[in-house]
């Protein structure tokens, strides 16, 4: 009598034939360890990153400069120059009534704990860790040079001062 054949029996029979592909792959693979100096490439898996072509119309909708930006270069994950990304929130149906959107774009970024320049476009603080925190950042330099200031104990007489000891 046949024995017959079930589903079972087929997806075995595959992941047998894998196993000794596997096998094979494994061995090969120790032959080589041994003489060759090059480094393999780690399997990753390919990330996708979405382009401009698709992100909706109304993605940005609603939100305000620093929100629709940051969901921007999420998405697209690289810096952008303020054109492009100007161009992008339009695009993606950010509303705005300023006839130099650039220039409002620049200032409020620019002063946004959470965006950077580098290399003469935005990016997202959080992708520099604790450089990215303080990089480009007029308003940390001048804090932190106030701090030091009072943390130094130096007493400094102002220029005022020194004129109305002289009269």
């Amino acid at each position: 009598m046949a024995q017959e054949s079930t589903p079972y029996d087929m997806v075995i029979a595959d992941l047998e034939s894998k196993r000794e592909q596997i096998s094979a792959t494994i061995e090969m693979l120790k032959a080589l360890r041994g003489t060759a100096n090059i480094p393999l490439p780690l399997a990753t898996t390919p990330q996708r990153t979405m382009s401009e072509a698709d992100i909706p119309r109304d993605a940005f909708f609603g939100m305000t400069l620093p929100e629709a930006a940051r969901k921007y270069l999420g998405i697209v994950k690289s810096t952008k120059s303020n054109p492009e990304l100007c161009h992008a929130l339009k695009n993606g149906g950010f509303n705005t009534r300023s006839s130099n959107f650039p220039e409002v774009v620049r200032s409020q970024l620019g002063r946004h704990p959470d965006f950077v320049k580098v290399s003469g476009e935005w990016g997202l603080a959080e992708w520099y860790g604790s450089r990215g925190a303080k990089r480009g950042r007029k308003t940390a330099a001048l804090d932190e040079g106030a701090e030091n200031l009072l943390s130094s104990g130096s007493e400094t007489q102002t220029p005022s001062a020194d004129i109305s000891e002289g009269v």
